[in-house]
């Protein structure tokens, strides 16, 4: 059986296994940016997130994971490459409201919202906002509250059909 889970243990890089539930799969594999060496995964400049596999719409994606407080408030700020990176996944435990901006975001977004069943709710397209003051920058607030946001590339979800569908490992999210 390969690895499935990497996680990074002072300099040595460990696997575990780590079974999900759910129809996607049945392991999960989460890789920390430190351990991806230039033979694994390019991070691009995306640091500090762990990544995991998911699937939009039964196409599978590598995200990073932002499912704490300063996780997602650090985001894609100063990002300009994804490298072998798909997407990031803004993950809560419990739905929420809350606005996204792009304050030091460079390149222009897409988020997807998904309620906690994993359908897509609805897809902003955010405009960069790097020049004055962050209070400059305008709010995107989607029409219903949500659990999971998928930011991508400026126009990469604009094909996304009503009901797409999120599928995530659970497991892999919000540990001890």
């Amino acid at each position: 059986m390969e690895p499935d889970v990497v996680t990074n243990t002072a300099a040595t890089a460990t696997t575990t296994t780590r079974p999900t539930s759910g129809p996607a799969s049945s392991t999960t594999k989460v890789v920390t940016p430190s351990t991806a060496d230039s033979g694994d995964i390019n991070t691009g400049d995306i640091e500090g997130f762990d990544l995991t596999t998911i699937e939009l719409n039964g196409r599978e994606l590598l995200v990073a994971v932002a499912d704490d407080t300063a996780l997602r408030a650090q985001g894609l700020m100063g990002v300009t490459s994804f490298g072998d990176v798909d997407a990031m996944l803004f993950a809560w435990e419990v739905p929420t409201s809350g606005s996204f901006w792009m304050w030091t975001v460079p390149i222009p977004l897409d988020v997807a919202f998904f309620d906690g069943a994993g359908v897509l709710l609805e897809v902003i397209t955010m405009a960069p906002c790097v020049d004055g003051q962050s209070s400059d920058c305008p709010r995107y607030t989607p029409s219903s509250s949500y659990r999971f946001a998928l930011e991508d590339h400026g126009g990469d979800f604009s094909d996304l059909p009503a009901g797409a569908t999120l599928t995530l490992p659970l497991s892999a999210l919000f540990q001890p």
